[in-house]
C-alpha cells in the first residue's frame, strides 16, 4: 500500500504492463489465451488487467472453439460479477469449470468422444495487487524479490485418473506489487517440453524490453509442442490521482481482449479514480530477437508458495519472502 502525506490528494500505482503470447511454428499466438487490459480511466478498469488461459485436452472436435467459449464466459463473469477481487476471479474460474462439466454430461461416448480435460489459470492485477487462481493442470511462476515463486502448491496432471473428480482446491496465490513482477501462466503441459528452471529462469530475468523476445524463445524451445500462455511484466511507473465519483459503485461492463502481445499503461482505480489523460504514445516497441534472455539457464531459487489458514481480502496471512509478501489462502470452497 502506497502512504500518502497527510492533507494530500490519495493516489493509486500506475504500472506499464508488457504481455506476450507464445506461438505456433507459423509465429502465430498459440490459441487458448486472453489478455484484457482496460485504459485507466475506464468503467473496466476498477476491476483492473484479466490474464487467462485454457487448455482443454481431449480426441473431440471443436477445442480450439469451446477454449474461446471459456475464455468468454471468465472475462464476462470477471468484470460483471459482484465481488472482491479474489471472489470474482474464483467466480471466474468457477462459472468456466461448470460449464466443461456441462460438455462432458453432453458427450456421446459411442462416437469416440472423451472427456474434456481442462487445464485453466487465471491472473489479475489491480492497483498492484496480483492475484492468480487456478483449476486442473495449469501453473503460474512469479517473481518475489530474488526468488521465483511456483503455484499451485500442488500440481496436477492431464494423466491423473481423478483430475475430473477430485474435490477442487480453490487456492489463490496473493502478492501486492511495490516495484515490479515478472509472471508467466500456461497448461502444466509446458513441464512435458521444457524444465521447469528454464521457464524460472527466464521469468527470474523479465524486463520490459526482453519479454517479447523471451516468449520466442520458449516457444522455440518447446517445439513441437503450441502450448497456451502468457509471458507477462508488469513495472511501477508512478502514481494518479483518484478518479471521479461517477465511477463509484458501477459495475464495469466487459472490455474488449488486448492483443495477443499487448503493451499498455495499467492502472485499475478501486471504486472512485481520477480521469486522467494517458500519456503519449507509451507503447514499448516490439524486439525483434528471438533469443531468451541471456541468463535464462540460471537457476534462481524456487519454491512452493506456502499456505495460510486466513481468507480475508483486507487482512491475509502472510509469509516473507526476501522482501516481498506472497501469500495464498486454500479453501475447498469458493469464497
Amino acid at each position: 500500500m502506497i502512504a500518502v502525506p497527510p492533507g494530500s490528494e490519495p493516489r493509486l500505482p500506475l504500472f506499464r504492463t508488457v504481455a506476450a503470447h507464445f506461438e505456433n511454428a507459423d509465429g502465430e499466438p498459440v490459441a487458448g489465451v486472453r489478455v484484457v487490459e482496460p485504459s485507466f480511466d475506464s468503467r473496466p478498469s476498477l476491476r483492473g488487467n484479466l490474464y487467462a488461459v485454457v487448455d482443454l485436452v481431449g480426441a473431440n472436435p471443436d477445442r480450439l472453439m469451446q477454449a474461446e467459449r471459456l475464455l468468454g464466459a471468465i472475462q464476462r463473469t470477471y468484470y460483471a460479477h459482484p465481488g472482491s477481487q479474489s471472489q470474482v476471479l474464483t467466480e471466474a474460474v468457477r462459472q468456466a469449470r461448470n460449464k466443461i462439466d456441462e460438455l462432458n454430461r453432453a458427450l456421446v461416448p459411442d462416437r469416440g468422444h472423451e472427456p474434456w480435460l481442462p487445464g485453466i489459470v487465471c491472473a489479475s492485477l489491480v492497483n498492484g495487487r496480483l492475484m492468480v487462481i487456478h483449476n486442473g493442470p495449469a501453473m503460474a511462476l512469479v517473481t518475489a524479490g530474488n526468488r521465483v515463486e511456483r503455484y499451485p502448491t500442488e500440481l496436477s496432471s492431464f494423466g491423473d485418473p481423478d483430475l475430473l473428480t477430485r474435490p477442487t482446491s480453490w487456492e489463490i496465490y496473493r502478492q501486492d506489487v511495490d516495484t515490479n513482477v515478472g509472471l508467466f501462466i500456461g497448461t502444466a503441459r509446458w513441464l512435458d517440453a521444457l524444465d521447469s528452471r528454464v521457464i524460472a529462469g527466464t521469468v527470474a530475468h523479465l524486463t520490459a524490453e526482453n519479454c517479447r523476445a523471451a516468449a520466442t524463445g520458449l516457444s522455440m524451445e518447446a517445439m513441437p509442442y503450441e502450448l497456451p500462455g502468457v509471458l507477462l511484466y508488469a513495472e511501477h511507473t508512478s502514481l494518479v490521482p483518484k478518479v471521479p465519483p461517477i465511477l463509484q459503485n458501477r459495475v464495469p461492463t466487459p472490455p474488449t481482449p488486448a492483443s495477443s502481445s499487448a503493451s499498455s499503461l495499467s492502472a485499475p482505480p478501486t471504486p472512485g479514480s481520477s480521469a486522467t489523460d494517458l500519456p503519449a504514445d507509451e507503447r514499448r516497441p516490439r524486439s525483434t530477437a528471438g533469443a531468451l534472455p541471456s541468463s535464462v539457464h540460471a537457476k534462481p531459487p524456487l519454491r512452493d508458495i506456502p499456505a495460510a489458514d486466513q481468507d480475508d481480502d483486507a487482512t491475509p496471512r502472510r509469509a516473507s519472502v526476501a522482501g516481498r509478501d506472497p501469500h495464498s489462502e486454500r479453501s475447498n470452497q469458493p469464497p
